[in-house]
């Protein structure tokens, strides 16, 4: 194992209970919230090098999985859809 997957591996271990139980209080149904931290994980791991240096590399993957199953909607439709004020 190189030293970038032993240091994911103890990352993994030490943080997927802590991200899992974020996310489920943000989502609310338990198979959600650990599919959208799988996928955060993955996402984590594909970006290893730059995720390790984040300030709060447990923060990057709560608010990826949380993303993760957020529709994007461009800032005009939204706006759209909220109406004007007054009418």
């Amino acid at each position: 194992m190189s030293q970038q997957q032993v240091e994911f591996a103890e990352f993994f271990e030490s943080s997927w209970d802590p991200c899992r139980r974020a996310v489920l209080a943000g989502v609310g149904n338990p198979q959600q919230a650990e599919d959208r931290v799988a996928e955060a994980f993955a996402r984590a791991w594909r970006s290893w090098g730059t995720v390790s240096r984040h300030p709060a590399p447990r923060g990057w993957v709560v608010r990826t999985a949380l993303n993760t199953g957020t529709p994007w909607v461009p800032a005009g439709r939204a706006r759209q859809s909220l109406g004007r004020p007054g009418r």
